[in-house]
């Protein structure tokens, strides 16, 4: 503050006045000190809120009020012209990064603007998932009776708006209660969902979060059906039987089980043992499978294992032995062979008669199982 006086001098003195009243120099103000900037979140979506610092010196006048400036230009401040020293900054772009800068103004007039605050993006929660289609998963783990069932399902669905902040995870719930998001959090557009209960009905929704907060639930989805169930008994009543016409196969048939599961049968596969052979049929629901890669000189016997959606069954018992090199491969293919029923009974221990003659002299060929020929005829 400053007083003043004021001498006259002519030749004779100088005189001095009295002090004039008290004056303080004024001028506009130093600019404010910025803060911090932060988003206005789900409460307040499309706003920061800014604070910052009265400035240093108020110019000698003082602040009337104080204006806060976006980055790029739109939002304005709610609480322009105030000595707050915090303001809302509405009509903000969710999604939109924003810097922003404040000025003070006194009775002289306004200040520079403050150096930019840090960067704010204004979010708010993401919109609700649009959901897809739900549908069965996996096959769950077998009890200790070999019991299990479709206790999980597979549910899509796709992304809405994120609310102006990048989607951190995706959770899926079911209804009724109980199943578990396996991918709950990820961002994954497919989630697995497991522990639902075998012969439930489900419906899913799913809710989306980001930084702000989580979404409303979405839409419910389609209804799943779970199911339960048991392997299927073995097969009954397996025979086999070499071909005769085909080199290195047979033919196995069998009886379906009595029990299958609860579940239908899906198919039958056929192992051969000693293993190798193929089963040419393998995974149909047909009764008579056909048997490939046999090979010569070699016993068989085949079991016979069926499938529901929990699994397979035991094998079956064994089949009847199939003798040697009937119809194997690298040895003769016998075609019209049987046993004859003239042919006398033999006493043990002696030797069959010889075959006889085809035309050209060539022996017919002996039926090793039976020991017998089908007389040749033209």
């Amino acid at each position: 503050a400053y007083t003043f006086t004021v001498t006259a001098t002519n030749s004779v003195d100088t005189s001095t006045s009295v002090p004039s009243n008290s004056v303080i120099p004024t001028g506009t103000p130093d600019a404010p000190t910025i803060g911090n900037a932060t988003s206005g979140g789900s409460t307040n979506p499309g706003s920061s809120s800014v604070t910052f610092t009265a400035p240093g010196f108020n110019g000698g006048s003082p602040i009337t009020g104080y204006t806060v400036t976006s980055n790029p230009a739109g939002g304005v401040d709610a609480d322009a012209g105030t000595t707050g020293l915090t303001h809302r900054i509405t009509g903000l772009t969710n999604g939109t990064a924003y810097t922003f800068t404040v000025t003070a103004t006194n009775a002289v007039g306004t200040s520079a603007a403050s150096v930019a605050s840090n960067s704010a993006t204004p979010a708010t929660l993401p919109a609700a998932p649009t959901i897809g289609t739900a549908t069965n998963g996996a096959m769950g783990a077998r009890d200790s009776g070999g019991a299990a069932g479709l206790t999980s399902a597979s549910v899509t669905f796709t992304p809405s708006s994120d609310g102006g902040s990048p989607i951190t995870g995706y959770t899926v719930t079911s209804s009724p209660a109980g199943g578990v998001d396996a991918n709950a959090g990820t961002t994954a557009l497919t989630h697995n969902i497991t522990g639902l209960d075998p012969g439930g009905n489900y419906t899913f929704t799913v809710t989306a979060s980001n930084a702000v907060g989580t979404s409303a639930a979405s839409a419910a989805s389609n209804s799943v059906a779970t199911s339960g169930g048991r392997v299927p008994e073995p097969p009954t009543n397996v025979g086999a039987t070499r071909s005769l016409s085909a080199v290195g196969t047979a033919s196995v048939t069998f009886t379906a089980p009595m029990m299958d599961g609860g579940q239908a049968i899906t198919g039958y596969r056929v192992t051969s043992n000693p293993a190798g052979a193929a089963d040419a049929d393998a995974g149909k629901t047909a009764l008579t499978h056909r048997i490939t890669g046999l090979k010569t000189g070699t016993d068989y016997t085949f079991t016979v294992k069926a499938s529901n959606v929990v699994g397979d069954s035991a094998a079956s018992a064994a089949s009847n032995s199939i003798g040697r090199g009937i119809g194997s491969e690298g040895g003769p293919t016998l075609l019209n062979v049987e046993t004859p029923t003239n042919m006398p009974m033999l006493p043990p221990g002696m030797p069959p008669p010889p075959p006889p003659a085809a035309p050209g002299g060539m022996a017919m060929p002996v039926d090793p199982m039976n020991q017998g020929v089908r007389p040749y005829t033209q």
